[in-house]
């Protein structure tokens, strides 16, 4: 049915042009339609001799080029990502050996102190050590020195009392004897 309406179309736009009216919008011809379907397959066979092939090729470089494009950015990115990953891990192990050193600073400085505290302390020891030294030495040489004074007053007070009644030999018995009972008092 569809071709007979065709057909039937056609003689009407045939018979429209062989009248002399001016063809309208819906009106065909067909020597108008036989001429613009040769002029489309010499443009059609033009195009596919001379352009289709240099368009095909251009088309192809571009879709080459485009992927090759494409697989470079997915291979810097990839190397960029590499990069990252060992910067990172740069940046960790470097993290890593500050703190090391910083403990291992702290540390240092911890065992210093506690040496320079153990050397103070003994050095004050040593000063008190020396000071009880010198003390003990000063306190004998002032026993000595107070017994040989209190002996010398001990033989003037006691001559003078005896007013040359004893010797020599009585002295020094005397004398020992005093300085006898000065140790006893002394020692309790």
């Amino acid at each position: 049915m569809l071709s007979v309406n065709l057909i039937n179309f056609l003689v009407f736009a045939s018979e429209k042009a062989h009248t002399g009216e001016t063809p309208g919008l819906m009106d065909f011809d067909l020597s108008l339609i036989f001429y613009t379907f040769l002029a489309f397959v010499v443009f059609l066979w033009i195009m596919t001799r001379f352009a289709w092939r240099p368009i095909v090729k251009a088309l192809n470089e571009r879709s080459d080029k485009i992927e090759k494009d494409i697989a470079d950015a997915k291979k810097l990115r990839e190397d960029a990502e590499s990069e990252k990953k060992t910067y990172d891990e740069k940046l960790a192990s470097a993290q890593k050996e500050i703190n090391d050193m910083l403990k291992e600073g702290r540390e240092h400085g911890e065992k210093i102190k506690l040496n320079l505290e153990e050397k103070a302390k003994e050095e004050a020891k040593d000063i008190i050590d020396r000071a009880k030294r010198e003390i003990e030495l000063e306190k004998k040489a002032a026993m000595a020195e107070l017994k040989s004074a209190t002996l010398e007053n001990a033989l003037k007070i006691a001559s003078e009392v005896v007013k040359r009644n004893m010797h020599d030999e009585d002295n020094k018995k005397l004398a020992e004897e005093v300085f006898a009972r000065i140790d006893e008092i002394k020692a309790v």
